[in-house]
């Protein structure tokens, strides 16, 4: 007859076993924790800095890659048209950005800093990058190399999966043979 303490023990081993089997279902759960947490530091720090993540994304997007569509900028900080609009507006009345024209597409606006919004995004994003090694500051060098090797290489895979409703629609059919 096993005694309580024994079923004890098997339980706490084969909890031991599912956290150490790295399930797909596991990985995302573990990674969508870490992206919360590390989410909420860049959130306090742009927010200490007087910005909302948004609008500290447009300033940074533009001070690294330049002069930029205004369309094409809402894709790269991933959003939407209308979004993209209002923080443009903001920026714009705060004098950080001015939008020209398009020399080669007259529908277009290009975005651009002004003198203003490169003097405070130069300076926000050094405090910005200080604050985000303090938040991954649990990793050493080469932990954060293989974390950025990691990411870089699931990130690919996910852009080469077939769309869900593309995998859904292919086992109905399946099912229905």
């Amino acid at each position: 007859m096993a005694t309580a303490s024994a079923w004890k023990d098997d339980q706490v081993a084969a909890t031991k076993a599912t956290r150490n089997t790295a399930k797909g279902v596991h990985l995302w759960l573990l990674l969508w924790k870490a992206t919360r947490v590390q989410e909420a530091h860049a959130r306090r720090s742009v927010e200490a800095m007087g910005l909302c993540l948004t609008d500290f994304g447009v300033l940074e997007a533009l001070l690294h890659k330049g002069p930029l569509p205004v369309n094409t900028l809402g894709k790269k900080i991933l959003i939407s048209s209308g979004s993209m609009t209002a923080a443009i507006d903001r920026l714009e009345g705060q004098g950080l950005v001015v939008r020209k024209d398009s020399p080669v597409d007259r529908r277009a606006r290009i975005a651009h800093l002004t003198t203003k919004g490169t003097d405070l995004i130069q300076r926000l994003f050094a405090e910005h990058t200080r604050d985000m090694e303090r938040a991954f500051s649990c990793l050493d060098g080469t932990e954060k190399e293989q974390l950025a090797t990691l990411l870089r290489k699931v990130g690919g895979e996910v852009d080469g999966m077939a769309p869900l409703s593309d995998r859904a629609h292919s086992s109905k059919k399946r099912g229905e043979s």
